[in-house]
């Protein structure tokens, strides 16, 4: 499978998590990621099972990128593709993004 970037769409988090071939320079390796990082998409998967509706799964998924934030790791993008690999459907995705917005305007 071959995937390519495009337009608006960012897939650094997913080639990452899916550790994709750059097939431009396939002897360079796959690009490791943050252990914080990592631990924290982990987390934001468990947390989306029901697309992060009202309640603890959303409050959880919302104090992990408070989390990020204070770190300098929250990037929208990035995390959002990270949960694309991960399976995340379509409804999480949206909600979390609107989450990330949340943690963003909230400085």
């Amino acid at each position: 499978m071959a995937v390519v970037e495009a337009g608006d769409v960012a897939l650094s988090g997913w080639a990452a998590v899916a550790q994709a071939v750059d097939l431009i320079r396939p002897n360079v390796p796959p690009v490791g990621i943050d252990s914080q990082l990592a631990a924290a998409v982990e987390q934001l998967h468990f947390y989306g099972n029901n697309a992060y509706s009202s309640g603890f799964g959303r409050d959880r998924a919302k104090d992990i990128l408070v989390g990020l934030r204070t770190h300098a790791l929250l990037d929208r993008a990035w995390i959002l593709s990270a949960l694309l690999a991960r399976g995340a459907s379509l409804g999480a995705l949206e909600a979390l993004e609107k989450l990330i917005t949340s943690v963003e305007g909230s400085r």
